[in-house]
């Protein structure tokens, strides 16, 4: 994918690191309304540090402490 000036995810210059924050918050918090359960999330690609795509890994096994540890 080319980067594209008009295009609102890129950012230039590139940042140094991830930044969809806010994705990465609202999936958190609908993974423990799925789940009952906390898992780690994580934004492993970033449009606006230069890669093609933005991706987000949600672990399979929840996080050691749950909702019911809180």
């Amino acid at each position: 994918m080319g980067a594209n000036r008009d295009d609102p995810f890129i950012s230039f210059p590139p940042c140094k690191g991830p930044i969809c924050f806010g994705e990465v918050g609202l999936d958190a918090d609908v993974t423990i309304w799925a789940t009952g359960d906390e898992h780690e999330v994580r934004e492993v690609l970033c449009r606006a540090k230069g890669d093609d795509v933005c991706k987000i890994v949600i672990s399979p096994e929840p996080k050691k402490i749950g909702l019911a540890d809180r």
